[in-house]
């Protein structure tokens, strides 16, 4: 997600100002999985990241730094691989272990930049976030560890399910201004619990509770648009087996993140002032089918 305070680059404006930000990370993964024993697998594979960030600005008034016409359009893409690998031990038949290792994702963002703001008597917008045209920036996806246990308290019907997400921050590559201040952001953690009952074998049902905590990120560092913050998640689950080898599932999911306001010490900052209060509010729903060929 692109982030600066866009209101510090275009001035106190006394007519209209707009701000469009949007950010796709769409990831391609071919794995396999092989059996060493009745009681353990193991697994891996490769993925493929293509991400695309796009932030377009613009400022019309007589107030500001800038004069009265400002636009700025900055688009930035990479595409990297990555590996992960898994393993997977049952020891007895209802409980199992679980652990996945996914590798850090190398993008080094090129900029594609048009920006009329230099004329208008600043230096331009681009140049201050340090996204001229043709300029690249790393800006890696952490890999992590992800682990879990499952085990039936009730044999066949009521299922617990405690898990862990360690992302391995500090062995990413940032270079963006914004992440200079913090402590190298890291390393950040997920951890969570779900219960699942199965009702019979066409309908299962599931709740779950997730914390996640972010580490290293000053206050004054956060994106406005999208500001990292601690949350607590609550979701429920619904399967629907209509047929053995079909699965219908329906999600939904509830996230309270923690309210933060920026301290004196991120007046100059360029994103958010002082005193700026980050906030988010979200509400999630998904849609899923699976269909097994064997």
């Amino acid at each position: 997600m692109l982030g600066f305070g866009y209101r510090n680059f275009f001035g106190t404006p006394t007519g209209n100002q707009s701000i469009e930000v949007d950010s796709y990370y769409v990831g391609y993964s071919l794995g396999g999985s092989y059996k060493v024993f009745d009681s353990l697998s193991i697994g891996g594979g490769v993925g493929f990241v293509d991400a695309y960030q796009e932030f377009k600005g613009s400022s019309q008034g007589t107030g500001g730094i800038l004069g009265n016409t400002a636009r700025v359009k900055i688009e930035r893409e990479d595409e990297a691989w990555n590996y992960f690998l898994g393993l997977n031990y049952a020891p007895m038949k209802d409980l199992n272990f679980a652990l996945t290792y996914m590798s850090n994702t190398k993008l080094n963002f090129k900029a594609d930049t048009q920006d009329n703001t230099t004329a208008l008597g600043a230096s331009s917008i681009s140049s201050r976030v340090g996204w001229t045209d043709g300029t690249h920036e790393r800006e890696d996806l952490p890999g992590y560890i992800a682990a879990g246990i499952s085990y039936f308290v009730v044999p066949g019907v009521l299922r617990i399910e405690p898990n862990l997400t360690y992302y391995l921050e500090k062995q990413a590559k940032w270079e963006g201004n914004r992440f200079q201040d913090s402590d190298s952001a890291g390393n950040s953690y997920d951890v969570g619990l779900t219960l699942e009952y199965i009702l019979n074998p066409q309908w299962k049902f599931s709740i779950g509770y997730l914390r996640t905590e972010i580490m290293g990120m000053k206050s004054a560092d956060l994106l406005p648009e999208a500001p990292e913050l601690d949350a607590d998640s609550v979701g429920l689950g619904l399967v629907w087996s209509p047929l053995e080898r079909l699965d219908v599932t329906l999600g939904g999911v509830r996230v309270w993140y923690e309210s933060v306001k920026t301290g004196s010490d991120s007046t100059a900052s360029g994103r958010g002032p002082a005193g700026t209060q980050y906030d988010k509010d979200v509400w999630g729903l998904s849609f899923g089918l699976q269909y097994r060929f064997f």
